[in-house]
């Protein structure tokens, strides 16, 4: 039986620990990560994914990041459907880790593997991706750079690269002798990718796997053929070369077309006849940053926002803007957002749009925020870039991500 892995195949191009690489890196243990390993995440509720190559990947790289501190369980759909893993035969952990490194990782609870996905096809949508998902990928490559490369199968080399990193391998699953041991019987090619977490020396390997019995313990005379380290760090660290980031564009530019093109946005709440027309004498005060603040904290009472959806809406008002109501920001899409609010010309500004017009998106501060309240309190503050990095980011001081988030 496969579980989902597919041989990789490796090019002169491909980076190898201790020769050609240009991973940075400090050592962060003494090569045993059995301390630090996560709440384990099975590939089969009830179906097989064949995804093996996505969470024994992502396991790895959320040990590593929990040695570190920081508790994330990033989405195993998202990276399954980003790397296109076949349902049937799985998927090449090379291009697993090369699409991390180029179009990130979303948490959980963004795309989650829970009850209510029971059936494969259910597991492997949406497809393609949405651009807000790619976007929220886009976004963790803003604080992480993702590094990789290919370790020699050997103990001795294996032990020097679990000092940096828990490491990917391949292994014929799953073979028990009748000391609970596990082994590769000869002539069986590999079919299934994990993570190699800790060992005993000269004794046994241990494993942490994306199936029941997630601990196991492997013959240390085994062979991995198939060894990869990871390294998280700054983005500066990883920096992905000119073709790379030319033609990842490219595909966001086609994604985003083909978006458009087969639902046109309609989630936006349109202007009715509960929003007062917009003012021409200004109720508050929006001369400076200071009274700006207030008086937007004024008008979400009396929108009757909640205190949190309230300090929300503020926090990501100051994100977008600085409370400076005449602010403009040219986005790399060739859209502009206005305004204290920065309103997307593309979205909500124009004729039978919520902003009637650019000239009320930068003068008439009031109206902008209360249309911002209706969007709160109807579900999308999602719109708002900087209200989804507040989220994610309250979720890594938080440690949210913890537990299925």
């Amino acid at each position: 039986m496969n579980y989902g892995f597919k041989p990789p195949v490796l090019t002169e191009k491909d980076w190898h620990f201790g020769g050609a690489t240009r991973i940075k890196g400090e050592k962060l243990t003494d090569g045993h990560w059995l301390p630090y390993v996560v709440v384990p995440e099975y590939q089969n509720k009830g179906f097989e994914t064949s995804a093996c190559t996505v969470f024994g990947t992502l396991n790895c790289l959320e040990i590593l990041l929990k040695q570190k501190g920081l508790s994330l369980n990033f989405s195993d759909r998202f990276n399954a459907i980003l790397s296109d893993i076949d349902p049937n035969s799985g998927g090449d952990p090379q291009r697993v880790i090369e699409d991390i490194r180029k179009s990130g990782v979303i948490p959980e609870f963004q795309l989650p593997f829970d009850n209510l996905i029971d059936t494969v096809e259910k597991f492997y949508s949406p497809k393609p991706l949405p651009p807000e998902l790619l976007h929220l990928g886009d976004g963790m490559l803003d604080m992480y750079g993702f590094g990789h490369d290919w370790v020699q199968d050997d103990p001795e080399s294996i032990k020097e690269a679990l000092k940096y990193s828990p490491l990917g391998v391949s292994v014929v699953a799953w073979y028990e002798d009748m000391n609970g041991t596990y082994y590769f019987p000869e002539g069986i090619p590999h079919n299934h990718w994990c993570s190699l977490v800790d060992y005993v020396d000269g004794q046994y390997w241990v494993i942490f796997d994306s199936y029941e019995n997630d601990i196991k313990h492997v013959r240390w005379n085994s062979r991995f053929v198939y060894v990869k380290r990871y390294a998280i760090g700054k983005p500066s660290d990883f920096q992905l070369s000119l073709m790379e980031r030319i033609i990842k564009k490219c595909k966001e530019v086609l994604l985003l077309l083909l978006q458009q093109l087969k639902e046109k946005k309609t989630d936006v709440i349109l202007p009715d006849e509960s929003l007062p027309p917009p003012a021409v004498v200004p109720k508050y005060e929006w001369d400076t940053p200071e009274k700006a603040r207030h008086s937007l904290r004024v008008i979400c009472d009396e929108e009757g926002l909640t205190v949190q959806m309230k300090n929300q809406l503020c926090d990501t008002v100051r994100c977008e803007s600085r409370f400076n109501p005449k602010v403009i920001h040219t986005n790399k899409d060739g859209t502009t957002d206005y305004g204290i609010c920065q309103y997307n010309t593309h979205w909500y500004i124009g004729e039978g749009r919520p902003i009637p017009s650019i000239d009320v998106a930068l003068n008439d501060p009031e109206f902008c925020v209360r249309v911002m309240c209706k969007q709160f309190k109807a579900g999308h503050a999602r719109d708002w870039i900087c209200y989804r990095q507040l989220m994610f980011e309250q979720k890594l001081i938080s440690g949210g991500f913890e537990d299925g988030l």
